[in-house]
């Protein structure tokens, strides 16, 4: 009978390993071998948040800025005029992206 923490352990170890060797090889890919076939350049995702001040203005001059008493609302919750509004200032939010990712494409036989 095998030792199973012990395997359990030595897995863990080799996964870390790799994972490190796996994201040594996405930053080398992403560098330097974007155009291969065989893989697919996936772009970060953007995402707008509104700051927190903005919100207390917005509550200044009476605009609803909660969906329910315990969230508030998401850029594309609020009416066009008040988004374009929000947008005009760059004070107002905080553009982020997310890392782009790598996937690979199906070989067909």
């Amino acid at each position: 009978m095998s030792d199973i923490v012990k395997d359990f352990i030595e897995l863990k170890h080799s996964m870390k390993d790799n994972k490190e060797v796996l994201s040594a090889l996405e930053t080398v890919i992403l560098a330097e071998h974007r155009s291969d076939s065989r893989i697919k350049i996936v772009s970060g995702r953007k995402t707008v948040s509104i700051n927190a001040d903005t919100y207390e203005n917005l509550k200044a001059v009476s605009i609803v800025t909660t969906v329910v008493e315990t969230r508030n609302k998401v850029l594309k919750e609020f009416d066009v005029d008040i988004q374009k509004m929000i947008m005009e200032n760059d004070n107002n939010y905080t553009e982020t992206v997310s890392k782009e990712s790598i996937r690979i494409n199906k070989i067909k036989i």
